[in-house]
C-alpha cells in the first residue's frame, strides 16, 4: 500500500473517530439528564415546566452558527497551511483543494449568523 493511500486512510479515520465520540458524548449526556430527572422524581422534586424546556434547550442558534463558522473556517485554513507544507506536487494541490470545503462551509455559517434576525 502507498504511503499516500495510507495517510488518505488516516485522515478519514480520525475524522470517524470525532464524530463517532461526538455522538456518544452527546447520547451520554441525553442519558444522564434522563437519568437525573427520574431521581428528582423519585425524591419528590417538583419537576416544573420551566426546568424541562431549560434542560431541553441547547445554546442559541445564534451562537451554534458563529461557532461553527469559525470552526470551519479554522480548519480550512489549518488543511491550506499543511498543504503549503508538504512537497509541491498533486498532494499539496488536492489538500488545497479540499481546504476550500471547509472555508466555504463556515463562511456561509457565518453569512447566516450575520443576516439572520434572531429572537433569543
Amino acid at each position: 500500500m502507498s504511503a499516500e493511500l495510507a495517510t488518505l486512510f488516516l485522515i478519514m479515520g480520525i475524522f470517524t473517530l470525532i464524530i463517532v465520540l461526538h455522538m456518544t458524548n452527546r447520547y451520554r449526556l441525553k442519558v444522564k439528564t434522563h437519568e437525573l430527572l427520574e431521581k428528582s422524581i423519585d425524591k419528590g422534586i417538583d419537576v416544573t415546566p420551566e426546568l424541562l424546556d431549560k434542560l431541553n434547550q441547547d445554546r442559541s442558534p445564534r451562537f451554534k452558527d458563529f461557532r461553527r463558522g469559525i470552526i470551519m473556517v479554522a480548519i480550512g485554513a489549518a488543511v491550506l497551511c499543511f498543504s503549503l507544507i508538504i512537497p509541491q506536487d498533486d498532494t499539496a494541490r488536492v489538500f488545497r483543494g479540499l481546504s476550500l470545503l471547509p472555508v466555504f462551509i463556515g463562511a456561509g455559517f457565518l453569512l447566516v449568523w450575520k443576516i439572520n434576525n434572531y429572537n433569543d
